[in-house]
């Protein structure tokens, strides 16, 4: 079945299309261009009066929205979580970890789905494992008794899974590491700097390594810091340097405030910053109390300033951000909608090694879309050319 989507301001991958039309068949995209070539050659027709249709949002690191954690480790609660972040146009998302109990871990990597399993909300493309291998001092809200130094025996129990993992955070100045991670990466795993006391030394000689992203920047790691009075450069700084490291931020206003939004791309360049929210299970819901992690063994968290925290306060705790909020953050900053939209779909697909099918509106793709307004208010979501989110 061919569906064509007339009056559109189409997003592509260099530039925005007015009074445009999209044509998906099925599940792919067919064609594109303007209002007037495809007559005739649909079976159903959409108008989008005037509004942007941009290809679908990807996060690559969510823990969990609509009340539910993917640390929760069954498969409803995964339909409940991709489905709540559906409504805010992401279609596609790695299931994300933290640093817990390693059973809890392998039970997820048992249970995930595979990409194209129908989850009637966004697809889940694999599994992102934020630990165990952390800084005690940059642990944030993860819970300090699964935190670890990794041993190559362990790892390797982990990759038992490595068809499923897709992406590994860890702290890159740990013992073993200069072994650990050309290992993990070497299995076609994204490995990125997390939760970090790393010097902007180690940071760089991590990057020969194969760590080629940085989870959530500015959190979990140091920056300029003093050594018997004299100033040395951290993890923030390390990055900053590196050749070619990308910058992942949680851009929702409160991890990391305009200006530093505007300074990570204004010094590292448009292509090299991905949005994404670090959502935990009270995202797309009023809860003012929850859990980050599993039920059973989580971290006990509360909501408060519009972002999750520590019940002392004492460090933020995930965000409660949806992909809608943070393109509205990043347009705030004064960054353009073809770069927002990009760090928040192309650019991702792109460190996965997914962007062949997924990350842009062109012929072939995975028919994964958003159609929004100016204020970016999703008005609906579709994924595999099927309306699964429709804002009435």
């Amino acid at each position: 079945m061919k569906t064509l989507f007339k009056n559109a301001k189409l997003i592509l991958e260099d530039r925005i299309e007015e009074n445009y039309a999209l044509l998906i068949e099925n599940d792919r995209i067919l064609a594109y261009g303007s209002d007037t070539l495809f007559l005739d050659q649909y079976d159903l027709i959409i108008d989008v009066k005037n509004q942007f249709i941009s290809p679908g949002f990807i996060d690559l690191h969510v823990h969990g929205g609509g009340g539910a954690d993917f640390m929760d480790r069954d498969i409803n609660k995964f339909k409940t979580i991709t489905q709540a972040h559906a409504k805010h146009g992401m279609t596609a998302c790695l299931a994300t970890t933290l640093a817990s109990p390693n059973e809890e871990v392998f039970e997820l990597l048992e249970n995930c789905p595979k990409e194209y399993e129908n989850l009637d909300g966004a697809r889940i493309l694999g599994v992102h494992l934020e630990g165990p291998y952390f800084s005690m001092e940059q642990r944030g809200a993860q819970d300090p008794i699964y935190i670890k130094v990794p041993q190559i025996d362990e790892v390797k129990e982990f990759l038992k899974y490595k068809d499923k993992i897709k992406r590994w955070s860890m702290a890159v100045e740990l013992e073993n590491m200069e072994k650990v991670i050309p290992f993990v990466s070497q299995n076609n795993i994204l490995v990125s700097l997390a939760h970090t006391s790393a010097t902007a030394q180690e940071v760089i000689k991590s990057e020969e390594w194969g760590v080629s992203l940085a989870t959530h920047f500015y959190s979990g790691m140091g920056s300029i810091y003093r050594i018997k009075g004299l100033r040395a450069a951290g993890a923030v700084e390390g990055v900053y340097l590196s050749k070619s490291m990308v910058a992942e931020i949680i851009a929702d206003g409160k991890h990391l405030p305009k200006e530093v939004i505007q300074m990570v791309y204004k010094f590292l360049g448009v292509k090299r910053v991905i949005l994404t929210t670090d959502a935990m299970r009270a995202a797309g819901t009023d809860h003012k109390v929850s859990i980050l992690g599993s039920l059973e063994k989580g971290q006990a968290v509360i909501i408060k300033d519009d972002v999750a925290k520590l019940p002392d306060e004492t460090s933020l705790a995930g965000s409660i951000a949806t992909m809608d909020r943070l393109l509205r953050t990043v347009l705030e900053a004064g960054i353009s909608l073809v770069d927002g939209v990009n760090s928040i779909s192309l650019l991702p697909a792109k460190l996965i090694h997914v962007d062949d099918r997924y990350g842009r509106i062109e012929p072939n793709y995975k028919a994964d879309f958003v159609i929004f307004d100016d204020n970016i208010k999703i008005i609906s979501t579709y994924i595999n050319g099927k309306c699964i989110y429709q804002n009435v």
